[in-house]
């Protein structure tokens, strides 16, 4: 499929779940985060959303080691958050969409896909522990109970002997 260079992967990303966010917020949806691997959920949602109101805030997350985009270096590639952060600027990577990227220790990653298996009941991996992180760093900074944040559980943990 090559989901870094094909343009198929961002386009259905633009034209079903950007409308499925759209559509299951009834259109209350004012800010998306979620981790960038090849940048094609990313890009391709945020189009979608920027289209239908550009004052709804796009959130990238990055493993902090693995910062190529808001720092423009890895620090270390052996990061654990799986599917992100592969050292490179994906090809799908536009920043005009981006309007702030959070980075996530592996710790903060763990910790919070512990607690989503604890408290809420999900058998997530480490991209999701990271996305809902990064989120509830962004919704604690803002201290603001009116935004209506949406971000992707995109792994299972049946990969991860240590959850």
């Amino acid at each position: 499929m090559d989901q870094f260079h094909n343009e198929d992967g961002l386009n259905i990303h633009e034209q079903t779940l950007g409308p499925e966010i759209w559509k299951q917020t009834n259109g209350k949806v004012n800010a998306f985060c979620t981790s960038i691997g090849s940048g094609g959920t990313f890009a391709g949602v945020a189009r979608y959303l920027k289209r239908k109101n550009p004052a709804i805030k796009c959130i990238a997350v990055e493993p902090r080691d693995g910062a190529i985009l808001s720092k423009g270096y890895v620090k270390n590639p052996a990061h654990m958050i799986q599917g992100t952060g592969y050292g490179i600027v994906p090809p799908h990577w536009d920043p005009s969409l981006c309007d702030e990227i959070i980075t996530v220790s592996d710790k903060e990653a763990r910790e919070m896909t512990i607690r989503l298996s604890h408290e809420e009941g999900t058998y997530v991996g480490y991209s999701s522990g990271a996305n809902v992180n990064a989120a509830m760093k962004y919704l604690n900074r803002e201290m603001n109970n009116k935004i209506n944040m949406v971000t992707i559980l995109c792994d299972v943990a049946y990969k991860y002997s240590d959850l």
